[in-house]
């Protein structure tokens, strides 16, 4: 996917880099925004919080972090065919990847995920509630220790 990516990108300045979500090799502070899609649901629970806090780790301290993947909540009933569409489609992917899908929605999906310390901004669905997009950064008021 690099090598095609690189291609199409050959005319623009862009860095492409294959790296561990979980331990980037990027500085502190690095991006005013990290973002990723379709990923979270994918992963078990923590290597999805080590995403998260890594994500956190390289975005600048008033940066957000953007996120789209399923949602859990109320649907449309245009939410709901597509759910099943989503659901045949996870658990054509293999057994582990489906039980990961399964797992990911009935814990309450990103939201429950979050670290202390970041704050969700919007939530925005999509596909008739079936999908999320959320913009996430750093709680303005964190408590007092």
């Amino acid at each position: 996917m690099l090598e095609v990516a690189r291609r199409r990108l050959a005319d623009h300045d862009v860095h492409l880099e294959l790296a561990d979500g979980t331990d980037l090799p990027f500085a502190d502070g690095s991006f005013d925004v990290a973002t990723t899609t379709m990923l979270l649901h994918e992963l078990d629970r923590t290597t999805g919080e080590g995403v998260l806090r890594e994500m956190r780790r390289v975005t600048a301290s008033s940066g957000r972090l953007a996120i789209v993947d399923h949602a859990s909540g109320s649907m449309t009933w245009g939410g709901r065919a597509r759910r099943v569409v989503s659901a045949l489609t996870e658990r054509l992917a293999g057994r582990d990847h489906h039980a990961r899908w399964r797992r990911f929605l009935s814990t309450g999906g990103l939201p429950t995920m979050l670290p202390p310390d970041l704050d969700l901004r919007t939530e925005r669905r999509l596909g008739g509630g079936h999908l999320a997009v959320w913009v996430i950064g750093p709680d303005p008021d964190p408590p007092s220790r």
